[in-house]
């Protein structure tokens, strides 16, 4: 599980980092989630997952 709890700002290249390169399953299949994001960087984190497909 990622945990965003407290997180204030997130860069796009650090969300394209952790998640982008993640393998198709990892997400699809429930073995990673992203829990806790503020409105602001949820947008990102959807950018960077939808990347990788």
């Amino acid at each position: 599980m990622f945990d965003f709890s407290g997180v204030v700002a997130l860069a796009p290249s650090f969300a394209d980092e952790l998640l982008a390169k993640l393998p198709p399953h990892a997400l699809d299949g429930g073995k990673v989630a992203v829990e806790h994001l503020d409105r602001s960087s949820s947008g990102l984190v959807e950018m960077a997952i939808s990347r990788r497909r």
